[in-house]
């Protein structure tokens, strides 16, 4: 799941929302 976190953290936008989808998808790693 680490290629989907490097994804999430590229993208600036939506830096929390990102943050929150990572941190959730993390957990199922």
């Amino acid at each position: 799941m680490r290629e989907r976190l490097a994804m999430c953290t590229n993208l600036p936008e939506a830096r929390v929302q990102v943050l929150l989808l990572c941190g959730s998808v993390s957990g199922d790693d």
